[in-house]
């Protein structure tokens, strides 16, 4: 008789950020999702009040617009949503010192697997907050070939891909980067929108009543600005695209 030793001495779940061992399981984690109590309540989740615009977490200290629900960056540049066709963000956790390493470990330190709880996150704060729409296929920020060459991968679409397996919902490589922007985070909000003008263009030739038939969400690891962001839905908005929402790990 063979023993199954796994089942003997069970081994204890491991937290997904940390790799610590995990003690009390979270109630409300996606399941396969298991955090350590520190991670947890390091994270910086995403509670209400938080920006109806962009997601942001909102609190007593932050300038909020006299409508109400909104920061004051999305108050000021309402029109450009508009204009591009963003209806709005959502997010899982702020990007806090923690959400910050989980990133970097995901992007430039080998730890691919990090989409998989990510992503499992992030589908689940779709399902909550967009419950009312009808989202008809999932797409995501790309990278320009030559940084995708040195990565091994694109995040964005290793989320999209985890996002779309949970929702049951197909995932589409509908945008293509034209121009290597290098790192948004250190530029200024300035110097972002003229980068990103011209930034991407629509990758497959499809006629424009595939692009009408529902919104789309857009996935991207981290919302800074929204400038990237924009600027995708402005392209997907001109193929014909009606309606963008858009849903990132970090805000």
């Amino acid at each position: 008789m063979r023993l199954n030793v796994a089942s003997l001495f069970p081994q204890s779940p491991r937290c997904a950020f940390c790799s610590r061992t995990a003690g009390r399981l979270a109630h409300d984690m996606p399941q396969g999702v298991v955090l350590c109590d520190a991670c947890y309540a390091e994270v910086g989740w995403i509670t209400a009040p938080r920006c109806e615009q962009c997601g942001r977490q909102l609190d007593a200290h932050m300038p909020v617009s006299e409508e109400g629900g909104y920061c004051a960056d999305c108050l000021r540049f309402q029109q450009l949503f508009a204009q591009t066709g963003l209806v709005k963000n959502r997010a899982v956790v702020q990007y806090s010192p923690l959400a910050q390493d989980v990133v970097s470990l995901f992007k430039y330190r080998g730890r691919e697997t990090l989409a998989v709880p990510c992503g499992k996150l992030m589908a689940k704060r779709v399902q909550d907050e967009y419950r009312d729409e009808t989202i008809r296929a999932v797409t995501f920020v790309p990278l320009h070939p030559r940084r995708e060459a040195e990565r091994g991968f694109n995040q964005a679409e290793r989320l999209a891909n985890v996002i779309g397996s949970e929702l049951r919902l197909p995932v589409y490589h509908l945008l293509q980067r034209t121009k290597d922007t290098s790192k948004q985070s250190k530029r200024s909000r300035h110097s972002r929108l003229n980068a990103m003008r011209d930034a991407f263009r629509t990758r497959l030739s499809m006629e424009r009543n595939f692009y009408r038939q529902g919104t789309f969400l857009l996935v991207d690891d981290v919302y800074t600005t929204g400038t990237t962001l924009r600027a995708c839905a402005s392209v997907l908005k001109e193929a014909g695209v009606a309606r963008v929402l858009a849903v990132t790990f970090a805000r």
